[in-house]
């Protein structure tokens, strides 16, 4: 039977073609800027690098005090999110040994931070498949994803959002699996060790990893109470005693120590100090003096704010949200260089930021109508959905807090959101796709002209490249030059709007 022309580009979205030629764009866009931007870029470039020279000193991850001309990096001795910097440091040592040039360590360490992005990128289709996501949702959602600028400009940093996106598609694929066997009956012990581990390991990459361990948590512990209700005591123990007796004693013995030192080092930040400062996250100030505390950047812009602000009133909560949405939404589309040009902030490009709005928008109300009818096709997306509404409220939280301090909606950037926006279109997806079962020839032809207009107006790299100027590059002839040229070839075809704020 003959296909038509409709099913052909449904399957075309569906195939390996398509995910390679998504992940070639990514590679591409990614690699561009990694060849491309300055150091140190935006988001926190020298920050990072600067810690893992730190602990290029230090052999092990435990610092018995603040390192000597380590303040301009904050409270780097109680600092949690510390074992990213830990393990770049090591591919860091050898590189000195290579090459005395700083650009060539940055360029080689930003690559092994495609690496991570793009094995992310791949973990989360086989997440998303996992859930019943058909493949052809799968690789619309990862292209999609990548046509927002943000993703291939926070791919191409030294930054330890990289390995967090890595590993959390990790942390969900295994918990499904025990999850699964939870309700047949079975208890997988081997993998709940494992699963325990890499939470706690996951927390000390970035501390925006607790809201989802605390969501993972809150699910146990339901489906630990709704099995003792619906099947007593005495099952379960006996599940308990039958994972027991299944798993190799000497697996489980190896887990047992990767546990034990996986609690031991969370213990060792965030125990220490929520028993000394009363602050799983300490600010600076909780443990340096208020003038070591000012040669960190960020903390010294939130003193001078603090300083300054008015007395706060009854109305924050309502002026704070919409800025704090809309700041979101803006710093997931604008183009931004680092210190070197003062973080030199231009707008968005008006047709990809607002082709997503119109897709978000309609998508989030299809995932709010028809909630129960795909919860019914996959209800793993329980977990999804618990996981993405406590990060929000978390993340919503720790900005509020910091607004009623300073009074300005500082630290709100979108790439906060990357870490659940492929869980969201585990949801969303399924939604519009119910929406419009109707109309199933509209779908694909629909998607392929989202596409298609994100990517040619400046979906990706593209808007960093519109948007930047030869002060953004590295200050290579070749590098100006292929940038300039590109850019040159790329305006006419690009509806620009207003360029600065």
């Amino acid at each position: 039977m003959k296909r038509t022309i409709t099913q052909k580009i449904t399957a075309f979205f569906g195939s390996n073609t398509f995910l390679y030629l998504v992940l070639g764009f990514f590679l591409l866009n990614a690699l561009w800027i990694v060849f491309s931007g300055v150091y140190p870029m935006a988001f926190d470039e020298d920050f990072h690098f600067g810690i893992i020279k730190i602990y290029a000193s230090h052999w092990s991850p435990f610092l018995a005090s603040q390192p000597p001309n380590a303040n301009a990096f904050g409270a780097v001795v109680r600092d949690p999110s510390y074992l990213y910097q830990y393990l770049m440091s090591f591919p860091y040592r050898l590189l000195t040994h290579l090459t005395s040039n700083q650009a060539a360590q940055v360029i080689i360490l930003r690559l092994m931070n495609v690496a991570m992005f793009t094995g992310a990128l791949l973990l989360f289709r086989r997440l998303l498949l996992r859930v019943h996501v058909s493949r052809a949702m799968t690789h619309v959602a990862l292209a999609v994803y990548v046509l927002i600028p943000i993703v291939p400009f926070l791919a191409a940093h030294i930054n330890y959002d990289n390995l967090l996106l890595l590993v959390l598609p990790g942390v969900f694929l295994l918990f499904l699996t025990c999850v699964e066997k939870l309700k047949q009956g079975t208890l997988d012990l081997k993998r709940f060790l494992l699963l325990g581990s890499l939470c706690l390991l996951a927390s000390l990459i970035k501390y925006a990893f607790l809201p989802i361990f605390a969501a993972i948590c809150i699910y146990i512990v339901y489906l630990a109470i709704h099995a003792l209700h619906t099947r007593g005591k005495a099952p379960v123990a006996a599940m308990v005693r039958a994972g027991w007796q299944a798993a190799s004693k000497k697996t489980v013995a190896g887990l047992v120590i990767l546990l034990v030192v996986s609690a031991g080092l969370f213990v060792q930040r965030y125990g220490i100090n929520m028993l000394r400062y009363h602050n799983p996250i300490p600010a600076c100030d909780a443990v340096l003096d208020e003038n070591a505390c000012m040669a960190y950047g960020p903390w010294g812009r939130d003193y001078a704010y603090a300083q300054s602000k008015a007395d706060p009133d009854d109305s924050l909560l309502f002026v704070f949200t919409p800025q704090w949405v809309k700041g979101l939404w803006f710093r997931s589309f604008f183009a931004v260089n680092g210190p070197a040009s003062g973080y030199d902030t231009r707008l968005p490009l008006p047709i990809p930021e607002w082709a997503m709005v119109a897709v978000a928008v309609p998508a989030l109300g299809c995932a709010i109508w028809y909630w129960r009818r795909i919860r019914r096709s996959s209800p793993m997306l329980d977990v999804f959905l618990l996981a993405i509404v406590v990060y929000i409220v978390a993340l919503w939280l720790d900005d509020y807090s910091m607004y009623l301090y300073t009074g300005q909606p500082v630290a709100v950037n979108g790439r906060y959101l990357l870490p659940i926006l492929l869980l969201m279109a585990a949801i969303l997806g399924p939604a519009v796709s119910v929406a419009l079962r109707k109309v199933p020839k509209a779908k694909p032809v629909l998607v392929s002209l989202f596409l298609l207009v994100v990517f040619l107006e400046g979906g990706g790299a593209l808007t960093y490249i519109v948007r930047s100027d030869a002060t953004w590059n590295w200050q290579n002839r070749v590098v100006i030059d292929a940038n300039n040229a590109l850019r040159t070839i790329a305006k006419p075809f690009v509806i620009e709007g207003p360029n600065d704020r």
